[in-house]
């Protein structure tokens, strides 16, 4: 939710949480990702351009997926 509601784009979350790799700050800046997660939920600014329709029907997707890694994590024994 952070890189959705920060409109200077200081922060960048990979779309592969399973997989996470660091990346280079510059690597990101010369993508084009930085920001795309904002662009395409058509949040703040991008709310006027109608090629970004706002796709935060898609959010129950991501918070159902929180659900299911939460509920594993507490059915798992302690570890040690």
């Amino acid at each position: 939710m952070c890189e959705l509601y920060c409109q200077a784009d200081a922060l960048y979350v990979g779309p592969d949480h399973d997989h996470a790799k660091p990346v280079a700050a510059d690597e990101i800046l010369n993508s084009g990702l930085l920001g795309q997660y904002r662009r395409d939920s058509g949040w703040h600014e991008w709310a006027a351009y109608p090629e970004y329709a706002s796709q935060f029907w898609r959010m129950s997707q991501v918070m159902n997926g929180g659900r299911e890694v939460t509920a594993a994590r507490k059915t798992r024994p302690p570890s040690g």
